[in-house]
Order: structure tokens, then sequence, then C-alpha cells
């Protein structure tokens, strides 16, 4: 067991412990880089909670790699051949870095894309290439500007993440594009934040076509500075459980049609 110590790397003469079982926890230590090529026999390599700022080239070398947790270092990018581990789960959890851009054309193989508290700054427009997303995380980072209307091509999410911590990260403005009502597998939507005293600044009224999402469960637009009377619409999406559209700029009356939203537990007007 090397959990939690203090290690910086290890020697390539640890490849040849191959009596070892071919899950080796690293977990908890100060590694910034790994003889990868020595490693063979591991399959299996749980890298959380170092000081990782980046992986060589040879790490696409490791095909044979079947588990690989890489959350909590202070990675800022991930080399192109990152792509080749398709041995890989299609969930990749890459939370807790200093990422700022990855190689998106590469990460075809992966379904599911973890890059909470990141440092992101923007969407990259590579990113709405991988149409085969089924989760999106992109909570607690530092992107500004608008919502791209290319979300409507990711039709296969069904979480999408952009959540805002009360330190006011994620800074989005303009208005919700009516393209993300093409995204009908969506089950969870968080463009809101949890705190009053800090705001996304999403502006304009709510597009009908939310009213397309009647998967939905969970449906967060709070503390934003969205106006205008609630669409109608959001009375077909009878499958929400909790909806929260508190501290924004809504007028008139609630729409009859929230009368038939029967399964809601949790609902948050503000």
């Amino acid at each position: 067991d090397l959990t939690s110590n203090s290690l910086t790397t290890l020697p390539s003469e640890f490849g040849r412990l191959t009596n070892l079982p071919a899950s080796l926890d690293l977990s908890n230590n100060q590694l910034t880089s790994l003889p990868f090529g020595a490693l063979t026999h591991f399959t299996s390599l749980d890298l959380s909670s170092n000081a990782f700022t980046t992986l060589p080239p040879e790490i696409g070398l490791r095909t044979d790699l079947t588990s690989l947790d890489l959350a909590s270092n202070s990675l800022t990018s991930l080399p192109s051949e990152f792509g080749r581990l398709t041995n890989l789960p299609a969930s990749l959890d890459l939370s807790n870095n200093q990422l700022t851009s990855l190689p998106f054309g590469a990460l075809t193989h992966f379904t599911s894309l973890d890059l909470s508290s990141n440092r992101f700054t923007e969407f990259p427009p590579e990113m709405f290439l991988l149409t085969g997303l089924t989760s999106l995380d992109l909570k607690v980072n530092s992107i500004t500007g608008s919502l791209p209307s290319e979300f409507g091509r990711l039709t296969n999410l069904t979480r999408l993440d952009l959540h805002r911590d009360p330190y006011d990260n994620n800074r989005l403005t303009g208005s919700i594009p009516s393209q993300v009502g093409r995204l009908t597998d969506l089950t969870f939507l968080s463009l809101g934040g949890s705190s009053s005293s800090y705001s996304h600044a999403l502006t304009g009224w709510l597009p009908r076509q939310l009213g397309h999402l009647t998967k939905l469960t969970t449906l967060n637009l709070r503390t934003n500075s969205l106006r205008g009377r609630l669409p109608t619409q959001l009375g077909l999406l009878t499958k929400l459980s909790g909806i929260s559209l508190g501290y924004n700029s809504f007028t008139g009356a609630l729409p009859t049609q929230l009368g038939l939203l029967t399964k809601v537990s949790y609902i948050d007007l503000g």
C-alpha cells in the first residue's frame, strides 16, 4: 500500500513486481511523473490526488489500461495520444484539476466527461463534435460568454451541469438558445447557481422549446436575470421532481399548466 505518502515518482524497476495485483493505487501522494512504459503489468492505476501537471505522450501506448483515475491533480491539458486508451471506461473523471483545454477531437471514446472544478474559460468549439456525449459536467469553471447554439448538436446528452458555486464561477450571459430544446434525452439541466448573492446573468425569456425536454427530472435556472412570463410549455415536463427558478425577474401569473407537474417534490420560485 503506497497511498497517502509523499512520493514524487517511482523507479522503472517497480515494473518488475509482476506478482503484485494488476491494480495499483498511488493516490494521495505528490507524484509528478511515472515510468508508464515500465508499468505494463498494471492495468488499473489510481493516480488521483497527486501533483501531475501533464502526462507524457507515451501514455498512449498503454492501450491495455482498463482503469485510470486522474481526478484532483494539477493537469492543464492531456496529450492527444490519450484518446488511444479505448479500453478505459467510457466515463472520464478529470475533475479538480487546472485544465484550460483538452484534445476533444481525440476523446471520442468517452461518452461521459466530468470536467468540474477546472479552469476552462470558454466552450471549446471542438467539444461540440463529441455527439456521443451523454453526460457533461462543467460546473465550477471560469467560463464566460453566452451559451453556444452548438449545444443543440449534443442530442445524446442526459445530463448537462453548468452550475455555479457561491464564488462566482461560470459567469454565463445572454439568452438560453432555443437549440437546447433539441436535447430531448436530458434528465438533468443546471444553468443556475445556489446563492442569491451571485448571478449568472442569463437574460431574456425562457424559450418555449424547453417544453421538448419531457424527460427532465431536475431543472435549475436559479440566480439569473431571466425575465418575462413563464412559458406554458413548462407544463409538458411532467417528469420533473425538482425545479428552481428563484432569483430571476419573471413577471405575470404562474401558468395553470404548472399544475400538471404532479411529481414535483421541490419547487423554488424565489
